[in-house]
């Protein structure tokens, strides 16, 4: 998420268009995004084959889909809207349009304004994250490091030059455009913010700078973050971790361990650039601009100094992260998700009725496929399973209720089984059992009261091992 620093008075706003001239926008500096507003949701959504559902949270969902008319993939955020949300979700989107235009940024092409929601249709960056590729080809060099935080830091000194901060900057918004060998970095980028730090908008607590703690919010705590990456991407962890949020805040505060064994292993060079952005006191932190002209990002980054691969330790634990923070965001996401469901209940009943064009109180398979469609539930052979599991009768139509009972229970599946996998990859010795201490591990930071709550619901001790069969039980029990 991003924070803005100041106003600029004099940036043009975007221009307001309809779906007679809607066309593919482009990414130039001189065409800014396409608004649209007070849209039809059906209409709109018509325009999109949906792939996949991403995430399904108490705020929204994020779905990947096809656009029909340029068979191009993109990815459309969805967020529900109420009388307070709906000027902040727009607003701090379009700050974002008015000021940020860079090649390492992911580009948002449109925004879509409905009775009920508002959409974000942005680019699809089919390389996936960072972490995923370099621990998928098990290639990574201090090279190839450096010319990925030169990217990023290229990101953060464009953002600050528009008085703008990302505030949320960690590995999971680092995503690359294509699989290619040379794909490009793409940052994520999202809500701007005046003035005003959102502790809702942080995403891991590892990552975020000592002076956050405190309730200061500046734009040097994006270097600070860049910092942490660094050190992630050469140690294969982050520098700072504990076993409960106080530990983790606690190790922050305290600032490097310059004992630390990996420490006396890299070169004085990269020494001083990760001691200089990893500074605590943000008056003297080096900015991004200065740490991009730093030797070690110079010279490594031009391949001025011989390389070599990363050693195995560095990926083992560099993999080792990465899906632990993927079961973080799995068990995080369901626990949002479940205080979604009543609104998602009633969003499903109303829709149903409005495509039940005979008022028979029941659904034939085109009216199902028609409602799949409006609410971007899934494809068609997705809405022809529902159909078949919900029609006990054979006679080809469902009633309201089997419907929508249906989609719930088909909905939350797809999130145990999302779940289970993570929890397999996670599960690092293949015996498919993790401890409870490992899970809070996994979840150390982040909404603790839910997360407290999650643990006593499952009725379990501390040292109590669980299985992801356990773990898939007991969201069964919740479905």
């Amino acid at each position: 998420m991003g924070c803005c620093f100041s106003r600029n008075s004099n940036k043009l706003a975007p221009a307001e268009a309809t779906d007679s001239n809607l066309t593919e926008p482009s990414t130039s500096p001189e065409k800014l995004p396409i608004i649209l507003r007070n849209k039809n949701q059906k209409k709109f959504l018509s325009k999109f084959s949906i792939l996949k559902t991403y995430k399904k949270k108490s705020n929204g969902s994020i779905y990947l889909v096809k656009e029909k008319k340029t068979k191009k993939c993109k990815i459309i955020e969805e967020y529900h809207k109420n009388n307070k949300n709906r000027s902040d979700i727009i607003n701090d989107h379009l700050e974002n349009f008015q000021s940020l235009d860079h090649p390492n940024i992911i580009k948002i092409f449109q925004i879509v304004e409905t009775k009920l929601k508002v959409y974000f249709v942005r680019e699809y960056c089919s390389g996936g994250g960072l972490l995923e590729k370099i621990i998928k080809t098990k290639q990574i060099s201090k090279n190839q490091v450096a010319k990925y935080i030169r990217d990023i830091l290229n990101v953060v000194s464009h953002c600050h030059s528009q008085d703008i901060a990302i505030q949320d900057l960690n590995p999971g918004h680092i995503l690359l455009d294509s699989k290619n060998e040379n794909a490009n970095i793409k940052v994520v980028v999202g809500k701007v913010k005046e003035n005003n730090l959102s502790k809702k908008s942080i995403t891991d607590i590892c990552y975020m700078a000592p002076e956050m703690f405190k309730g200061e919010y500046r734009k040097e705590a994006d270097v600070w973050s860049c910092g942490l990456i660094l050190w992630t991407l050469i140690f294969g962890r982050p520098p700072f971790h504990g076993k409960t949020r106080k530990k983790v805040i606690e190790s922050i505060n305290k600032g490097l361990n310059l004992t630390d064994k990996a420490w006396a292993e890299i070169s004085d060079e990269l020494k001083d650039l990760i001691s200089k952005m990893l500074e605590k006191n943000p008056e003297i932190r080096i900015s991004a601009k200065d740490a991009l002209e730093h030797p070690w990002i110079q010279a490594r980054s031009n391949n001025q100094v011989p390389d070599r691969a990363c050693a195995i330790d560095v990926l083992s634990r560099l993999s080792k992260f990465n899906a632990k923070s993927h079961v973080q965001k799995a068990i995080l996401d369901f626990i949002s998700y479940n205080t979604a469901l009543a609104r998602e209940e009633k969003e499903l009943k109303e829709t149903v009725k409005s495509i039940d064009e005979d008022g028979d109180g029941k659904l034939s398979p085109d009216e199902i496929y028609k409602a799949f469609k409006i609410l971007l539930l899934g494809s068609k052979e997705e809405a022809n399973s529902v159909m078949v599991a919900c029609d006990n009768d054979e006679s080809g139509h469902i009633k309201y209720s089997e419907f929508i009972t249906g989609v719930l229970q088909w909905d939350k599946k797809i999130h145990e089984n999302q779940l289970r996998e993570i929890f397999t990859n996670y599960d690092a010795n293949g015996d498919g059992i993790l401890t409870i201490e490992e899970l809070k591990e996994c979840v150390i930071g982040e909404k603790g009261k839910e997360w407290e709550h999650f643990l006593d619901d499952m009725k379990v001790e501390n040292n109590h091992l669980i299985t992801a069969d356990e773990l898939g039980t007991y969201f069964q029990s919740k479905f």
